[in-house]
């Protein structure tokens, strides 16, 4: 769940993530400071809290003002002592399940409005999820391999999903390891296990059996 220490294992294993920088809450109101990250990162900006999934607390500020990215900052503030600012990148939102070392069918996720935020992860209709996604072969089968690095990198071994960005050229970027992906009916992980052909009692089951395996040799 530590966004800043999965960034450094992604630099130290090679896998492509977007520039980002790392502040605290003292930083709400310097705009001195924040115009010298925003020169740093670019004036399209993603802020958000350092430790939190389901896009609790997080802004992104498309044309770098920064009146509204300290008013982020104070947001994400509220979640996290630390704040994780990171270079927006524009394009398609795409994420890999993965089980047991094994990269799933990759989905896309098409939000009605804006970007994929709370609402739209939660509210049945709000979001259109195209499984497998639609992208060229060796866009799709990369980001499968980035996604089985950026796994390993954090050191996981039973299942996760990763979430990805791919730009217009084709140029793949990965935001963060989700260690905890969500299992409601309109969860990502449960709809990629099923395109694989898992249906959701059988995945319910696998995992029960990683967790057993996983436990006894931590024993």
């Amino acid at each position: 769940m530590d966004k800043m220490t999965s960034k450094m294992l992604f630099a130290q294993a090679g896998v492509p993530t977007p520039p980002w920088s790392v502040v605290d809450k003292e930083s709400v109101g310097d705009l001195d400071f924040l115009e010298s990250v925003r020169r740093e990162l670019g004036r399209a900006i993603v802020v958000k809290p350092i430790n939190q999934g389901s896009a609790v607390g997080i802004t992104v500020i498309q044309d770098g003002n920064l009146d509204d990215l300290s008013e982020a900052i104070k947001l994400a503030a509220e979640f996290s002592h630390e704040i994780l600012l990171e270079t927006y990148i524009p394009g398609r939102e795409i994420t890999v399940a993965i089980i047991e070392h094994e990269a799933l069918p990759v989905i896309e996720i098409k939000p009605d409005e804006g970007y994929y935020d709370f609402i739209h992860k939660y509210t049945k209709g709000k979001t259109e999820y195209i499984c497998p996604a639609e992208l060229e072969d060796h866009v799709y089968a990369f980001s499968q391999s980035i996604s089985l690095d950026a796994a390993a990198a954090c050191g996981i071994s039973d299942y996760c999903r990763v979430d990805l960005r791919v730009t217009p050229e084709g140029q793949i970027f990965c935001l963060e390891v989700n260690t905890i992906p969500g299992f409601t009916e309109l969860s990502l992980f449960p709809m990629a296990a099923k395109s694989y052909g898992i249906e959701f009692d059988d995945l319910c089951e696998k995992l029960i059996e990683l967790g057993i395996e996983s436990y006894k040799r931590g024993k």
